[in-house]
């Protein structure tokens, strides 16, 4: 028994819990949604179900069938899960501002060598219950205009009593950066950091189809007039896609980081100025390309580097949520 004073000062006795799985099984929901059947091209980031709840007592994504949903979502499932589609996972807004949404990276990504850094890899556990965002926007470059930082990659999980079975494919990727402004010079955008994917089952998970939480590309500099060299813009870091549960097959997963964009050299001289740096995620983000009159050169810009895998085999993973 444990002593608690409530704010009247009166004293109450409590048994305090024990811990361990019978505590944390509400992390597999009580199926009173029923069973989950997406029959055809669904997209919850526009029409979500109307009672909002996401307590299946199953999951099935038919084969040729497109499921978007927002960043963020938590399917829960009091039995199985059966993917043979698509799930596209909605990342953040594109970045129209230098330091863009920094999700779970430790910072926001900004111009020149500001880049975006990945999370720490001991906090990884602890985005088994995922946040809203998680990869970092590209940063935006105000040269040029009409340009946009891609956007950090969603978050998206699954937790299921019964056995997870992947046979389609999960997209959680972060956005390329984009250079839309083609009429005028303009200096690279970076590209968004991956998102984040958690498939947690009490039983088991088994991939056989494919798992994305990749970075975005960096954008391009462009020159259309003058004489003045344009930088490209840093790769995003890749993402991170979490297994856990007491049986798991990995298969194929993807956590690459995005390309960084091309300089344009055409211009044929260098004036000072910085493109986009890439977001972070569970890689670092890329360098931004940097012209510099004093050199006079201008630098590449760099990609992304790789986010992370992890599995936890574990009896009992609800206690890690």
């Amino acid at each position: 028994m444990a002593k608690v004073d409530n704010t009247n000062y009166n004293t109450q006795w409590v048994t305090p819990s024990s811990g361990g799985s019978s505590d944390a099984i509400n992390i597999y929901g009580d199926g009173s949604a029923g069973a989950l059947t997406i029959s055809s091209n669904t997209n919850w980031t526009t029409s979500p179900p109307a009672s909002f709840n996401y307590q299946f007592s199953s999951i099935t994504v038919n084969a040729g069938v497109t499921f978007t949903v927002p960043t963020g979502t938590k399917l829960r499932s009091s039995g199985s899960v059966t993917i043979n589609g698509t799930i596209n996972v909605a990342g953040a807004e594109p970045s129209t501002f230098a330091p863009g949404e920094k999700g779970v990276a430790r910072n926001a990504s900004g111009t020149i060598d500001v880049y975006s850094r990945a999370i720490a890899e001991a906090s990884i556990p602890s985005l088994i219950n995922i946040p809203l965002y998680g990869g970092s926007n590209g940063a935006y470059v105000i040269t040029g205009g009409d340009n946009y930082g891609g956007s950090g990659g969603g978050t998206f999980a699954i937790y299921a009593k019964g056995a997870i079975t992947i046979a389609g494919t999960i997209n959680a990727n972060g956005g390329n950066g984009i250079t839309n402004n083609t009429g005028s010079n303009a200096n690279g955008c970076g590209g968004g950091g991956g998102g984040i994917i958690v498939l947690l089952s009490k039983t088991s998970v088994t991939n056989s189809g494919a798992l994305n939480a990749k970075g975005g590309n960096g954008s391009n500099g462009i020159v259309t007039s003058g004489v003045n060299d344009r930088p490209g813009g840093g790769g995003g870091g890749g993402g991170i896609v979490i297994f856990a549960a007491p049986t798991i097959t990995q298969g194929t997963v993807s956590v690459s980081g995005g390309a960084g964009g091309a300089n344009d050299n055409s211009g044929g001289s260098v004036n000072s100025s910085a493109a986009g740096a890439g977001g972070g995620c569970g890689g670092n983000g890329g360098s931004a390309g940097i012209a510099e009159t004093g050199a006079p050169s201008i630098t590449a810009p760099v990609p992304g580097s790789a986010g992370k895998i992890k599995l936890i085999q574990i009896s009992n993973p609800e206690n890690l949520y």
